[in-house]
């Protein structure tokens, strides 16, 4: 985990450099990301637009590779709702950084997500549903809602405090716990001993 790690703060560094607002983006804002080719992603953005949208007024950007004729419409005819298609990978990970919150919706439990895990180590606040938690561990690290209706109600709250340095301290213990490379070695070498 230390190379994903080491990677990560590569690209936040060069973030920096190529600021996520040059693509039209300010302000605090949620964030859904995923290939949005991939109809599971597209299904999680459409019940984001359609019933956690229109009870927020917050900025919500829906972020990923290819996404369809369908959501852009969808997405174009929202008050609140911007689509950024296929961003590169610096542009994404500006925009899971600055987001204020990263909302990550799935309606399948398929393991643990990739993006959930960049999310927790780059992003700020978490919102996910109970498929996105189906181990059980991400609970002590996100905020776990199912309906739209408490999705928007912690949205709501969330908007409203900072994410502090503090914050990502815990979380990053927390996260170490159970995804540090070396002391999943050592369990493994326990094992074999």
């Amino acid at each position: 985990m230390q190379k994903h790690f080491t990677f990560l703060r590569f690209l936040k560094q060069i973030t920096l450099k190529y600021d996520v607002n040059k693509s039209g983006v300010s302000g605090p804002y949620i964030l859904f990301q995923g290939n949005l080719a991939v109809r599971e992603n597209e299904l999680a953005a459409k019940f984001i637009l359609n019933e956690v949208a229109p009870l927020v007024k917050h900025k919500i950007i829906i972020a990923g590779k290819s996404p369809s004729s369908w959501l852009k419409n969808e997405v174009s005819v929202s008050d609140n709702a911007k689509i950024f298609a296929s961003p590169t990978i610096v542009q994404m990970d500006a925009l899971i950084q600055h987001a204020h919150i990263n909302l990550l919706i799935t309606f399948q439990q398929t393991g643990i997500k990739l993006k959930l895990l960049h999310a927790l180590e780059s992003g700020k606040h978490i919102i996910i549903n109970s498929f996105m938690d189906d181990s059980g561990i991400f609970a002590e690290m996100c905020h776990v809602k199912d309906s739209a209706g408490d999705i928007a109600k912690k949205i709501n709250e969330l908007m409203k405090i900072d994410f502090t340095e503090e914050d990502a301290k815990k979380r990053h213990e927390l996260f170490s716990k159970y995804f540090d490379n070396a002391k999943n070695a050592e369990k493994i070498i326990e094992v074999i001993r």
